[in-house]
């Protein structure tokens, strides 16, 4: 069924079939143009922050860094990635034939990016895969950040061709109509529900989707933690975004000795921390869902039993639900008992009990005694599965990313 984007979709595709998007000169050109996209606009690009997320040039400025990393540490690679693997023979290939097999990495094609609202560089930057492994990219952006999505959509056309690199705007609609046409892959990044949608409109192509689905992240303290140091990991982590970062921490499960001193910290730093609202990192609740459910729970932690609502599902807010544990084993039970969660965090100054903790979760990542910082570096790949899912496009389109990690 054709659409109002066909043209586009198309047009990118012929511009593929060219190969305009493969040697990697080109590749590396247009990364460099995405990393002018980004430095070029830094004040406008904050100024659509504070608008849209109540985020301001600090956290434009912190997120321009990691981002810009990270391409440079495409286009630094990318040579050596992009290289054919010469792989060894069996019979009836011989040496002695003459015969010689590699493993050549190839291009997809066409690459729809649906993008978040949260991380609004992060998501512009994402492309960067697509663009790295020399395929053209229709962006998505989230109509959650009206003002960001409408900046990337007159940005875009001033550092790219539209038949290689597209912004579309809009919300449900608009997503539904791109959906209808025929990508070489999707990526994802958002709410399980609409994730189920989206794999039912690609299977139709057999089009293949890559996803990140945050989930429900635990966090476990033991009686050994040092508590002043995880209350202040968790609300660093807690703040940054109000929450509303897919790695974030979710819930909190503790043990005895432990909950008192969690929960006593927890009050008098909260209070410390002054009108959140002034709070750039903070910045505000975005989601409607998300207010509604953290509405009454402005940055705070609550003790709760094991079955409360606010144990089930991501919260996405500025909410700690505390649970107290008898134990590790009763905490690894709770924690098997839901979806494999995105990212998993433990306090305790025990290593037994650490490498316990790691051998005996399954999530994307896992960081001990600090929340969140597995994710900066990008020698190691993000992932998860199910809800918890996020499988890099870099190593879904460049299948060497992996293997050098």
């Amino acid at each position: 069924m054709s659409t109002k984007y066909v043209k586009i979709i198309e047009a990118q595709r012929v511009f593929f079939k060219t190969g305009g998007t493969r040697p990697i000169e080109k590749r590396i050109e247009r990364l460099e143009n995405l990393k002018r996209m980004i430095n070029e606009n830094i004040e406008r690009i904050a100024i659509a922050y504070e608008k849209d997320l109540g985020r301001g040039l600090k956290v434009a400025e912190m997120e321009r860094s990691i981002t810009l990393s990270r391409i440079d540490h495409q286009i630094n690679n990318l040579e050596e990635w992009s290289k054919p693997i010469e792989l060894p023979l069996s019979p009836p290939l011989s040496t002695e034939n003459g015969d010689s097999l590699y493993l050549v990495k190839e291009s997809l094609g066409v690459v729809l990016n649906i993008a978040p609202w949260n991380g609004p560089v992060t998501s512009l930057a994402s492309n960067m895969y697509a663009i790295a492994a020399g395929n053209t990219v229709v962006f998505k952006p989230s109509e959650m950040a009206p003002a960001i999505a409408s900046l990337w959509e007159e940005l875009a056309p001033k550092y790219f061709e539209q038949n290689f690199f597209a912004v579309i705007t809009g919300g449900v609609e608009e997503t539904t109509d791109l959906l209808k046409e025929r990508f070489d892959h999707i990526f994802y990044t958002g709410s399980t529900a609409v994730a189920k949608i989206i794999m039912g409109a690609a299977a139709k192509n057999l089009t293949p989707v890559t996803l990140e689905l945050g989930g429900k992240n635990p966090v476990f303290i033991d009686d050994s933690a040092d508590i002043s140091h995880a209350v202040t990991q968790l609300l660093g982590g807690k703040q940054m975004g109000a929450g509303q970062i897919c790695v974030c921490p979710d819930y909190i499960l503790v043990t005895p000795k432990a909950k008192k001193e969690i929960v006593d910290e927890f009050k008098k730093r909260i209070s410390n921390l002054g009108e959140l609202n002034k709070n750039e990192f903070f910045g505000k609740i975005v989601h409607e869902r998300a207010f509604d459910s953290s509405l009454h729970y402005p940055l705070t932690i609550v003790e709760v039993p094991v079955d409360d609502s606010l144990m089930q599902e991501e919260l996405f807010g500025p909410i700690f639900p505390l649970h107290e544990v008898s134990s590790m084993e009763e905490a690894l039970d709770i924690i098997h008992s839901k979806e494999k969660p995105l990212a998993a965090y433990a306090f305790t100054s025990h290593s037994n009990i650490a490498h316990r903790f790691v051998e005996n979760t399954w999530s994307g990542g896992v960081t001990i005694n600090d929340v969140m910082i597995h994710t900066s570096s990008p020698l190691v790949p993000f992932g998860g599965e199910l809800e918890g899912l996020w499988e890099s496009m870099d190593s879904i389109l460049l299948p060497t990313r992996k293997e050098l990690q």
